[in-house]
């Protein structure tokens, strides 16, 4: 530390160790002190997220932290509804998690001459199984696979049942013979982190996939027209009686001058 003759104090390398009080004193007809405080700012440390549960599930509570060195003031990326900031910022507590919940969580940490953010946090709320589903597809005329799914975080893992028995060594989907194999089909699917489990069922039998064709229509007789001679004075001839006779008789106010002679409907 250095005084110069005008009253200034001049401090080279500064370090955390020159902050306190300072005072001033003027010697003078009266005197008099003036005082003031130096407060000394460190860089802030990188910030660091931890979370009281490292798996949570639906419904626990939960804690985030973020700590960081030499911060004065620390701001999230997000704070979702219904979780509570701490009256320092440096906490997000949530009573009952919920999947929405889940994703990507950063702070920042500052003070007057310098900020850091942290890296991301993800963090992921277990839930499930739920919805569980199982979809029948076609193989061939004797076959089908049951794939079942399920709503579930993490993914669910999956066994079946015939009949109510344990079916060891399946894969999902499982490739039944519905001729052979016919029977109740169960699938279960299972959350390794919530310890749930949650069943859905389908009967497979050897109509399965089975359609029934249609009667061929009929072809609609051939017509052929023979002998249609349009003549207003040829004479009649002699016709042999037709297999089916169409008529169609009207009253005609004068006679036509077209007469139809011959209309017939021809059979192989």
């Amino acid at each position: 530390m250095t005084v110069s003759p005008d009253g200034s104090l001049m401090i080279s390398n500064l370090n955390i160790a020159d902050e306190g009080n300072y005072t001033a004193k003027i010697q003078s007809d009266k005197s008099d002190d003036i005082y003031v405080i130096m407060k000394i700012y460190e860089k802030v440390g990188k910030p660091t997220i931890t979370a009281s549960i490292s798996n949570p599930k639906e419904n626990d509570t939960v804690t985030l932290t973020c700590t960081s060195t030499h911060a004065e003031r620390i701001v999230w990326s997000r704070v979702p509804s219904g979780a509570t900031l701490s009256s320092d910022n440096r906490t997000i507590s949530f009573s009952m998690i919920n999947r929405s919940d889940a994703g990507d969580y950063s702070c920042t940490a500052a003070n007057p001459v310098s900020k850091d953010n942290s890296d991301s946090f993800q963090i992921t709320v277990a839930y499930g199984p739920e919805n569980v589903n199982i979809n029948v597809r076609i193989i061939s005329a004797s076959s089908v696979s049951l794939e079942c799914s399920a709503n579930s975080v993490p993914p669910s893992t999956y066994h079946w049942k015939r009949n109510g028995t344990d079916i060891k060594d399946k894969p999902n989907p499982l490739q039944v013979d519905q001729m052979k194999d016919e029977g109740t089909y169960t699938c279960v699917a299972t959350n390794s982190v919530t310890k749930l489990t949650a069943t859905h069922s389908t009967y497979v039998n050897a109509t399965i996939g089975q359609t029934i064709p249609s009667a061929a229509a009929p072809e609609p007789p051939e017509l052929e027209y023979a002998d249609i001679v349009f003549s207003k004075n040829m004479p009649k001839r002699q016709q042999p009686a037709p297999e089916t006779v169409y008529a169609n008789r009207a009253a005609l106010a004068h006679p036509p001058d077209v007469v139809y002679s011959d209309l017939r409907l021809n059979r192989p």
